[in-house]
C-alpha cells in the first residue's frame, strides 16, 4: 500500500486492522469499545483511542497517530496479533452459546486433530 494511502488516522487503523485478519467487532473486543466506535474510528470522524488499539494491533503508537516510521518494531510485531490468534478470536465466538459440554467436545477434536499424523 502506497504511503498516501495511509495518510490519516483512519486509513492505518483500517490498514492495520486487516493486517492483523480481525473483523471491526474483533478488534472493539480486544479494545473494550463498541463495534460502531471502530466504525466511527475507520471513517475519520472519531481519533480517540489510539493508543489502546495500537496495542491491541501490536503497532507502533507514533506510527498509528502520525503516520511516521515504522508500523512495527523491528519488522515484526512484538505482542500483537497473529493470524492463529484471529483464528482463536473467530473461533471463542462461533462458540458463545454453546454448552459446557459442547465446547469440551470441541476441545477434544481439537486434540484429536493435533495428535493425528499431518499429511
Amino acid at each position: 500500500m502506497a504511503k498516501r494511502e495511509l495518510e490519516t488516522l483512519a486509513d492505518r487503523v483500517r490498514f492495520a486492522r486487516k493486517r492483523a485478519h480481525l473483523t471491526q467487532a474483533q478488534l472493539a473486543e480486544r479494545v473494550q469499545i463498541s463495534q460502531p466506535m471502530i466504525g466511527k474510528i475507520e471513517s475519520g470522524s472519531e481519533t480517540s483511542r489510539a493508543v489502546e488499539i495500537a496495542a491491541a494491533l501490536g503497532i507502533r503508537p507514533q506510527w498509528l497517530a502520525t503516520g511516521e516510521g515504522p508500523m512495527v518494531e523491528n519488522g515484526l510485531p512484538s505482542d500483537g496479533p497473529t493470524e492463529l490468534d484471529a483464528a482463536l478470536d473467530q473461533l471463542r465466538f462461533a462458540a458463545r452459546g454453546l454448552t459446557i459440554e459442547q465446547v469440551k467436545q470441541i476441545a477434544a477434536a481439537i486434540e484429536a486433530l493435533r495428535a493425528a499424523p499431518t499429511v
